[in-house]
């Protein structure tokens, strides 16, 4: 004789795969629908002159090369440097960890 399980057993698979299916298409519509809002929300215009470049703290090595180039441009006559915290090396003449920044 074979043993057949029970139907709660069985109830609770498909109310989990039902979850699954249905968080994958929800995630599966975001994605599309932020897709789609990109075209609405980034748009590039020329910028001729600023009161100032705002580099944001975090990825510098991709942020100062083109702030740098923007001020040489003439764009705006200051930078602005933001500071997340984020210490590196030790600097002898200061006796202190330099934040990432400077």
């Amino acid at each position: 004789m074979r043993n057949k399980r029970p139907p709660v057993r069985r109830k609770w698979r498909r109310i989990i795969y039902c979850l699954f299916l249905g968080s994958a298409f929800i995630s599966f519509g975001l994605i599309i629908f932020f897709l789609s809002l990109e075209s609405y929300l980034v748009f590039e215009k020329p910028l001729v002159r600023a009161d100032a470049i705002v580099v944001m703290a975090g990825s510098t090595g991709e942020r100062l090369p083109t702030a740098s180039l923007l001020f040489k441009q003439g764009r705006a006559p200051k930078i602005i440097l933001t500071n997340d915290g984020v210490l590196s090396a030790w600097s002898e003449s200061l006796q202190r960890n330099l934040f990432a920044i400077e």
